[in-house]
């Protein structure tokens, strides 16, 4: 049967032979009053809404399946006015009931998607809304049934649950978003035992008793790696009330209301994982009997303090981060901040001395404004980051006994911050020196000194179970000295285009003092001071176009670099642990770059420049300046 587009139905349409099959077509509708829109009593029938159901009236549900088998698929719209007005809903075993489309239910005890029987296939891609008490968005109730939810639910009403089961060895899975609002009304409730919650998407409830996850049976799996918020009275992040029952977190539960727990569990034993990106906010309570946390101090993260209560046994698995335990308290450090500054250092230090040997030459003043960032992937425990910067260096350059004399000062401001909300480094850099050029034997020479002094304020997130996301600060003074050395030799030809090959290398040795964090509440950090070096190293090659007063430059070659430092030692309270940087000792990449050159006299020149650089890592930068010089 079709209903096609233009028609419109005003009377229950009843599928009552095995195997019928009933479509509605986008522009077709049924529109009822006090009775069910589609009802389905006969075995393995399918029905596909590819327009609207419309309903009003008590227990007057979207489509009604009383078949076994049957296949119940929305595509468009099912709207339902009156208690009892469920979207979708089957009474017989091994029943299928999808949501493509749009589900809204108005009334008492009116679901979105209901099941009663076993082996049931709830499934929403789509949204789901509803209104009334007592009406969630996907309830099952017989065993082995799966609930899934990849699209929207949202539900307004007391006792009003996203995802809801309640029998033996059901699944309740979440990979987009469930948002409740009533009172007592959980994000994921299952009942039964041997059931399954997963949360990969986000769960948010707002009203008072209301969970994220709530499992009552006995020996319950669940699974989150998603983010998990609550905000009302008395509403946990995650309920184990069943012995056996297990927690595996690597994402995010947070709660903030008054009398709620981010994790509870209740009598008999249960287990719950904290692995890599776990993050919660909110007390930990396992409760009466022989409780274990398993803490996965493995991979990068956060900094974080987690007090635990009624936990019998605390493991700890891996030693990739600084972790203190003490008592019912473990505090790990996200070792990023710390191993990526003297990268930081490092990039100031490559970027002045690259934009020295693109001015060498010049006769009397010059000035750059210089920009450039660089992103890394995560690199072993150390988490993804941009280091960035933007400065102006100035300098001037006279003729010294047949070479080249060049004084050169500068000044810089620069943010390295994780892509992840962990850390955040504001630097603030001066820095002068000298170079001279010379040449010898068919090679342009250019060695350059520098030495600089910086300010890093850092700032560090700690994410404390009790106290909150709090924020430890720190002001880093430091200094550093660079080196550099550039060879230009003669151009070549090849193919009929002049190409200039070049070299340079830079070394810079960089110290920072002694600092003490303050800000949290259980994690501020004494970190003592250290010494760090690093050496980049360039090859390219260079060709040159000119028309007129404009010159033109293309380049691209191969770079790299290798850093040392010495082991860094934090203290907490009174005890100390030491560790190597744990970001990458070393990175190979290439470059490709463009320069613009308009010198219509002789006295002033204006050169823009521009380079996109790759390393290995996943690591990308960009750099770019306008340079001024003057000759006379």
């Amino acid at each position: 049967m079709v209903i096609q587009n233009g028609q419109t139905v005003t009377e229950t349409v009843a599928l009552d032979a095995d195997g019928d099959s009933l479509t509605i077509d986008a522009g077709g509708a049924i529109d009822v009053t006090d009775q069910d829109g589609v009802v389905i009593s006969a075995d393995d029938v399918v029905v596909v809404n590819d327009g609207t159901i419309n309903t009003t009236g008590f227990d007057a549900g979207g489509i009604f399946s009383g078949g076994v088998g049957a296949v119940s698929i929305n595509n468009g719209t099912i709207t339902t006015l009156g208690a009892q007005g469920d979207g979708i809903v089957s009474n017989r075993a091994d029943a299928t009931n999808t949501n493509n489309g749009q589900i809204s239910t108005d009334g008492f005890d009116a679901d979105g998607i209901l099941s009663f029987e076993q082996n049931a296939l709830n499934t929403n891609t789509g949204s789901v809304s509803t209104l009334g008490g007592g009406s969630g968005g996907i309830f099952s109730r017989g065993r082995d049934s799966q609930n899934n939810n990849s699209g929207s639910i949202v539900t307004q009403g007391d006792q009003s649950d996203g995802l809801l089961s309640v029998g033996f060895a059901s699944t309740n899975t979440n990979s987009g978003a469930v948002q409740t609002s009533g009172f007592d009304a959980d994000g994921i409730l299952s009942l039964g035992s041997s059931t399954q919650n997963t949360n990969t998407g986000d769960i948010v409830t707002i009203g008072d008793a209301s969970s994220g996850i709530f499992s009552q049976g006995r020996n319950t799996t669940n699974i989150n790696s998603g983010t998990i918020r609550t905000s009302g009275v008395d509403s946990d992040g995650v309920v184990l009330l069943g012995a056996g029952a297990t927690l595996t977190n690597t994402g995010l539960i947070h709660v903030t209301g008054e009398d709620s727990q981010a994790v509870r569990g209740g009598s008999g034993s249960q287990t719950v994982n904290l692995g890599a990106g776990s993050v919660i906010i909110g007390g930990f309570d396992l409760g009466f009997g022989s409780d274990t946390v398993n803490y996965d101090n493995s991979g990068g993260g956060v900094s974080a303090v987690l007090t635990f209560e009624n936990v019998e046994n605390v493991i700890i698995k891996g030693d990739d981060r600084p972790l203190f335990a003490t008592g019912d308290v473990i505090t790990v450090v996200d070792t990023t901040g710390f191993s990526v500054l003297n990268d930081a250092t490092g990039f100031l230090a490559d970027t002045a001395q690259r934009t020295i040997g693109q001015q060498a030459g010049t006769d009397g003043a010059w000035a750059s404004v210089i920009g450039a960032s660089r992103d890394r992937k995560d690199d072993g425990v150390t988490l993804s980051y941009q280091t960035g910067l933007f400065g102006v260096i100035a300098g001037y350059e006279t003729d010294l006994g047949g070479s080249r004399l060049g004084l050169v000062g500068g000044v810089s401001t620069g943010k390295t911050e994780t892509d992840e909300t962990s850390i955040e480094i504001a630097t603030q850099s001066l820095f002068g020196g000298a170079y001279i050029g010379t040449s010898l034997g068919g090679l342009d020479l250019t060695s350059s000194l520098l030495a600089g002094i910086e300010s890093h304020d850092s700032d560090r997130v700690v994410a404390d179970n009790l106290a909150g996301f709090e924020t430890a600060t720190a002001k880093i003074d430091g200094s550093f000295v660079t080196a550099g050395l550039q060879a230009k030799s003669s151009s070549f030809g090849l193919g009929g285009i002049q190409f200039q090959p070049s070299a340079s290398a830079q070394y810079t040795f960089a110290s920072y003092d002694g600092y003490s964090e303050s800000g949290t509440t259980n994690a501020n950090l004494d970190v003592d001071s250290r010494t760090a070096q690093s050496l980049n190293a360039r090859v390219q090659l260079e060709t040159f176009s000119t028309a007129g007063a404009f010159e033109t430059a293309f380049r691209f070659g191969i770079d790299g670099r290798a850093t040392d430092a010495e082991d860094i030692t934090i203290t907490l309270g009174e005890e100390s642990q030491s560790f190597a940087e744990t970001d990458s000792d070393t990175a190979l990449g290439g470059f490709l770059g463009a320069q613009a050159v308009f010198s219509e006299t002789q006295a002033m020149r204006v050169v823009g420049d521009f380079e996109f650089g790759f390393a290995d890592g996943g690591e990308r930068a960009v750099a770019g300046g306008l340079n001024v010089s003057f000759s006379f």
